[in-house]
């Protein structure tokens, strides 16, 4: 139960930490066109999220989210388009950018390397394994499938998709560089000096801009799209409802993960100790309900701890670093933990737990270092301590890698100690670690997808028992 309980415990820190994030993003991108106040917009969105999550499920979760994200792309799609037609065309949005290197690559492999191949490849590329990989976020959408092979293609066909979003709000960059750094942008603003758009030409390009004004750099976007498409109806309102598109789609699935993760790995093992099994599997439909009111009234919880939560993320920096720490401070340590699982044929309970623990500690540490020696621009000092300096980038992947190598060793220390035998049952290893010619029963094919961890799971009841 040990091993359960703490990825449960560090599953519920990542998910109410990144809903935080989700909640503060469009907060924070409309308070630089509205009046509406921060705090108020991360307030109503939170109410209103925890509410149809609550009453709707998971089938909520699974039909907003294909809506949402048709209102995502068409107005990526939307502001791609017009945005590169006003910038001069893409020929100059292109031309500019590598005129003023920002297409070059930065094939540096010195991980204090804030954005270089290296760190946005691979260590990105890790960042978003937990997501796939172990989270009950996305557990949930595969568990709605008809069949395994259908929740497989499932991920093979979010890949691409996954891939496309990416690199067209990447290009949103590129126009919004290519829009404002222009030959007006020395100039500053046109209050209190003589140049005005009337008396200056330019001989090439598009009409020139004035830079914009933001507190955040992450309220650019929507700043473009107000000043700029204020006179064609109806793009304003696609692109907020692009916003709160992503938001909801993304709190209404973690608030639904974090009532089933707590219900299933918490509160069910903790009432079923007190049974027999025989007793387990005769619930009543009087302790069904009994379920459901609590799996509710955990979802109203875990709301009302991310809206707070979410009142304060602006203090922890842009939007892109807040993501990437999240994931890599909580998501490393859970996606060390099932690779363990599934990797190592000699893991035990207690290297597991102690892998999870120091793996979630370094990265905590490294984190939370970072945020505090970090200057007024976002970057950290040269004379900062370098493992402060690594690039969020790379948390998931050292927690990660800390987790498995720190799991392992202790598991051949537990098992040299404590003279375990314990046979490994194939299923619940890598196909590539599995016995040659060795074919999985049905009923093991169908059983839970926590079978990573089932063997340590079952290795932890059996500690538990000796101990007592």
């Amino acid at each position: 139960m040990t091993v359960r309980i703490c990825g449960a415990l560090v599953f519920i820190l990542q998910t109410t930490f990144y809903m935080a994030v989700v909640l503060y993003a469009p907060a924070l991108a409309l308070e630089a066109v509205t009046d509406f106040p921060l705090l108020a917009m991360i307030t109503l969105t939170g109410v209103v999220c925890t509410i149809y999550t609550a009453l709707g499920g998971i089938k909520a979760v699974i039909w907003t989210d294909v809506f949402q994200y048709a209102v995502i792309l068409g107005s990526i799609l939307t502001i791609l388009i017009i945005g590169t037609r006003d910038a001069g065309g893409a020929s100059y949005v292109w031309n500019y950018n590598l005129e003023r290197g920002h297409l070059d690559l930065n094939w540096n492999p010195d991980p204090t390397e804030r954005m270089s191949v290296w760190s946005c490849a691979i260590g990105g590329g890790i960042n978003a394994l937990p997501v796939f990989v172990s989270s009950q976020i996305s557990v949930q959408r595969f568990l709605t499938a008809k069949s395994l092979k259908d929740s497989q293609k499932s991920i093979f066909y979010c890949l691409p998709w996954k891939f496309l979003m990416v690199s067209l709000i990447a290009s949103h960059g590129l126009i919004l560089f290519a829009f404002y750094n222009n030959f007006m942008t020395p100039l500053g603003p046109a209050i209190g000096t003589n140049q005005t758009l009337s008396n200056i030409t330019e001989p090439s390009g598009p009409m020139p801009h004035y830079t914009p004004h933001y507190e955040k750099s992450d309220q650019i976007l929507i700043y473009f799209v107000n000043r700029e498409f204020s006179k064609i109806p109806g793009i304003q309102g696609l692109f907020v409802a692009c916003l709160y598109a992503g938001c909801m789609s993304s709190m209404a699935s973690g608030l639904n993960s974090l009532a089933a993760v707590v219900l299933s790995d918490i509160v069910r093992p903790w009432k079923n100790r007190k049974l027999s099994s025989s007793k387990q599997h005769q619930l009543s439909s009087e302790e069904d309900l009994k379920e459901v009111i609590i799996s509710k009234t955990l979802t109203v919880t875990f709301g009302v701890i991310s809206v707070f939560l979410g009142m304060l993320a602006p203090k922890l920096g842009s939007l892109v670093r807040m993501t990437h720490t999240v994931f890599g401070a909580t998501g490393g340590p859970i996606l060390g933990l099932f690779s363990l699982g599934i990797l190592c044929k000699r893991s035990t309970s207690r290297g597991a737990v102690v892998g999870l623990v120091v793996g979630f500690i370094m990265a905590v540490w490294i984190s939370v270092g970072a945020m505090i020696y970090k200057d007024d621009n976002g970057e950290i000092p040269d004379d900062v301590f370098w493992l402060y300096r690594i690039s969020f980038f790379w948390y998931c992947a050292i927690s990660a890698g800390l987790t498995m190598l720190i799991g392992s060793l202790v598991s051949e220390i537990d098992r040299r100690v404590s003279h375990l035998t314990c046979h490994v049952d194939p299923s619940l290893l890598a196909p590539f670690l599995r016995p040659q010619g060795w074919v999985s029963s049905s009923s093991t094919s169908n059983g839970s997808t926590d079978m990573a961890l089932s063997q340590l799971l079952k290795e932890d009841a059996s500690d538990s028992d000796d101990e007592m």
